[in-house]
C-alpha cells in the first residue's frame, strides 16, 4: 500500500523588496578599464537600499562580514519604491577583481563565505535613510530585506559571468529560502485566452495549484493531487518521488503577478 504523501498549505509571507535573480549581471565598466559594475531588476513596494559585498562571510544575527574591504569597500546606494527598477553601480564604484586571488571568486558557501552578495533593504518608517545601519550589518526586526548570494564564474574568454546560489529573505526577525516553483507562471504566452496552459496536468480543467515536493512542479489542482496521495508516490512530470504537496492559493486578481513576485 502506498503511503499517503503530507498535504500542506502555504503560508503567504511578504516581501518588500525583491531581486530578480535571472536579471542579475556583471558587466564591464566602459569609462573604467578593469573594473566591472553590479546590475540588475528588483522590485520595491516601499523605498530602501541596496547593498554591494564582494568576499563576504556570514555573520551573527544575519549580518555580512566583508573580509577583504581594502580592495572594495562595502557601498548601499538608496532606491524608491517601483516595480522593474534597474539597479546598476555608477560608473567608477566597480570592482577590479584582477586585486582579488583566484580561490577569493570562486566562493561558493561551502565556508559560509560568498564571492559576490547583493542584500536589498525595505527602508525603516521611523528614518528618512538608514545610513545610521552599518552596510551588512544584523538586521533588526523592523526592517525587511532580502540577501542574494552569488558565485562569480570565470569563462573562456576571461569575462566574469554570476551564479545565483540562492536567495534568503528576512521578514519580522525570522529567515527563509527562496525555492523556485515551476510551472507558477502563466505557460500560454500569446494566446488569446490569457490563462491557457495553466490547467492541472491530470484533469486538464481545473487551475494548478499543488506543488509536488522536493521536486518543485506545480502542475496539479489540489482535487487531482488528493488522489496522487493515494495512488502513486511520482509527480507526473519528472517521475521524481513525492514526499510532500503543497498547495498555493493566490487571489485571482494577482494570478497573473505571482510569477514576477515569485521569480
Amino acid at each position: 500500500m502506498v503511503p499517503p504523501q503530507v498535504h500542506q498549505k502555504a503560508i503567504t509571507i511578504r516581501n518588500d523588496v525583491n531581486l530578480k535573480r535571472g536579471t542579475l549581471r556583471l558587466e564591464e565598466d566602459k569609462e573604467n578599464a578593469g573594473k566591472h559594475l553590479v546590475s540588475f531588476l528588483f522590485d520595491a513596494a516601499v523605498p530602501g537600499s541596496a547593498s554591494i559585498l564582494f568576499l563576504a562571510g556570514a555573520g551573527p544575527n544575519f549580518s555580512l562580514v566583508p573580509l577583504k574591504p581594502h580592495l572594495f569597500r562595502p557601498q548601499r546606494v538608496t532606491f524608491d519604491k517601483g516595480l522593474g527598477q534597474r539597479f546598476c553601480q555608477l560608473p567608477g564604484s566597480g570592482v577590479n577583481l584582477s586585486l582579488f586571488e583566484a580561490d577569493d571568486l570562486s566562493k561558493d558557501g561551502k565556508d559560509e563565505v560568498f564571492s559576490l552578495v547583493v542584500r536589498l533593504e525595505s527602508m525603516p518608517k521611523e528614518q528618512s535613510s538608514d545610513a545610521s545601519l552599518p552596510v551588512g550589518g544584523p538586521l533588526p526586526r523592523s526592517i525587511h530585506a532580502q540577501t542574494t548570494y552569488v558565485l562569480l564564474e570565470r569563462k573562456a574568454s576571461g569575462q566574469y559571468g554570476v551564479r545565483v546560489l540562492k536567495q534568503i529573505i528576512w521578514v519580522e526577525g525570522t529567515r527563509y529560502e527562496l525555492q523556485e516553483i515551476y510551472g507558477v507562471g502563466n505557460t500560454g504566452d500569446g494566446h488569446p485566452d490569457k490563462h491557457a496552459g495553466r490547467e492541472c496536468v491530470i484533469c486538464l480543467t481545473n487551475r494548478r495549484d499543488t506543488a509536488l515536493l522536493p521536486c518543485r512542479h506545480m502542475c496539479m489542482c489540489s482535487e487531482c493531487a488528493r488522489i496522487l496521495r493515494f495512488q502513486t508516490q511520482r509527480c507526473p512530470i519528472c517521475r521524481c518521488v513525492v514526499d510532500k504537496l503543497l498547495e498555493i492559493k493566490a487571489p485571482r486578481a494577482e494570478d497573473d503577478d505571482l510569477e514576477n513576485r515569485l521569480d
